[in-house]
């Protein structure tokens, strides 16, 4: 004989009640739906207590998933992401090589030196530094090249002292025969800045040992940052 569930019992019991009764009007006005719901819903299909279904008041069934009701409350609740707030925060975020160039120009610095016999022609070697692509590069007349990485932040102070300086270095005339006469060498120096919104002309201006009467003091000042700065010269 199969095994019956208590609870099925029960449901069928209390189903069959009415039907028995010549009281059976008042008997199903005495059983509420909602005693007949909390009966059937302890009624798990294939003996599962976790898998049921409940009776809507009209006495129909109601399918329903739990979870899916739960899943959709939570999906209601989840707070939501204005995609266009994140893109204008993002916008707004300052880019470093912003951050350096604290007046809005970005520098371009080249020094090197020229002048005297080399097997190639006239030696010369030239440093480029370039603050926009926290770079530097070097290059020489016999076609030798290197190339490193610099800080944004360190190519600005260097920009900044050398301008601060410019008035001294382009004061006085250079007078006399440059050593580029009795193969010697000469010191160049080019300094440049560009907006860094990239609108306007970029600015430069250039001076060198024999053009004008380096300050010594001036000089030894340049080198000290730019070596600081882990330049090449």
């Amino acid at each position: 004989m199969p095994r019956r569930h208590p609870a099925a019992f029960l449901v069928a019991t209390l189903l069959l009640l009415p039907a028995c009764s010549s009281g059976g009007d008042d008997l199903a006005s005495e059983t509420p739906p909602a005693t007949l719901s909390a009966a059937v819903s302890e009624v798990a299909e294939d003996g599962d207590p976790t898998a049921s279904s409940t009776l809507a008041p009209d006495g129909s069934a109601d399918t329903a998933a739990t979870g899916e009701e739960d899943a959709l409350a939570a999906e209601d609740s989840a707070p939501t992401v204005d995609d266009e707030s994140v893109a204008t925060a993002a916008a707004s975020r300052p880019d470093e090589d912003v951050v350096a160039a604290t007046d809005g120009r970005l520098a371009t610095i080249t020094m090197g030196t020229q002048g005297g016999l080399c097997p190639e022609g006239v030696c010369s070697r030239h440093v480029i530094v370039d603050e926009a692509d926290q770079a530097w590069s070097a290059s020489t007349s016999a076609g030798e090249s290197s190339e490193g990485e610099v800080e944004a932040a360190a190519v600005d102070a260097l920009a900044r002292l050398i301008e601060s300086h410019w008035a001294a270095l382009t004061a006085t005339p250079f007078e006399g025969d440059c050593p580029t006469a009795h193969d010697g060498q000469e010191r160049v120096l080019d300094l440049a800045f560009a907006p860094v919104d990239g609108t306007g002309d970029r600015v430069s201006q250039s001076t060198s040992s024999c053009t004008h009467a380096w300050p010594a003091d001036v000089v030894a000042e340049i080198d000290a940052a730019w070596d600081d700065a882990g330049l090449p010269r």
